[in-house]
């Protein structure tokens, strides 16, 4: 039983209300059939979008498939495609993406090292929703600090308070080595 997380408290960089926004990581999950958040803003323990959520980003599993899912506020939750998880040995690369102007929502994945150069996912998700401005606390592998901790890992989880466009998510992944913070030249800084 893992009970391992990472909390930051709330703070101006973290809160992503009324602005483009992504936010991206490494992961690698160990158990199947099990849904638990990689990372949130939430002050409750509810599995599903809440009045005490501003955002969420889920490992999920529906059946056999295993999916990213968004809640955002008490209103919004949107289901990536399936991923194509390789085993519980290797790291995957993911990234959510909003961009305000478009009014969509975008999910990435990308396996382990060297396996596809393309992003997997699903087609832009149109929804005008967008995170609330509270004052949770940021968390890595919990939902609240107390439950649902991630069984799995997290690394080099970055957030932005604009869209990273698609070339510049690939460049994040990197044919699978990825690139560590802080970066150089063109992404400019992250939290």
């Amino acid at each position: 039983d893992n009970s391992e997380s990472l909390s930051m408290s709330d703070h101006a960089d973290v809160s992503l209300n009324n602005t483009s926004f992504t936010i991206s990581f490494w992961f690698r999950p160990q158990d199947e059939g099990v849904d638990y958040p990689i990372v949130c803003k939430r002050s409750d323990n509810d599995l599903t979008a809440s009045s005490g959520n501003e955002y969420t980003v889920w490992m999920y599993q529906s059946g056999p498939a295993r999916y990213f899912r968004l809640d955002v506020g008490s209103t919004l939750s949107i289901v990536s495609g399936p991923l194509n998880l390789i085993g519980s040995t290797v790291y995957g690369f993911g990234a959510v993406v909003y961009d305000k102007p478009e009014g969509k929502y975008h999910f990435y994945y990308y396996p382990g090292f060297g396996l596809l150069s393309a992003a997997l996912g699903v087609q832009p998700y149109s929804s005008a929703v967008e995170p609330s401005d509270g004052s949770n606390a940021l968390r890595i592998g919990s939902n609240n600090g107390t439950q649902l901790f991630a069984d799995g890992a997290a690394d080099e989880v970055g957030i932005w308070k604009r869209a990273l466009s698609a070339d510049e998510v690939g460049q994040l992944w990197s044919d699978g080595s990825g690139q560590s913070y802080p970066f150089e030249g063109s992404l400019g800084s992250a939290m």
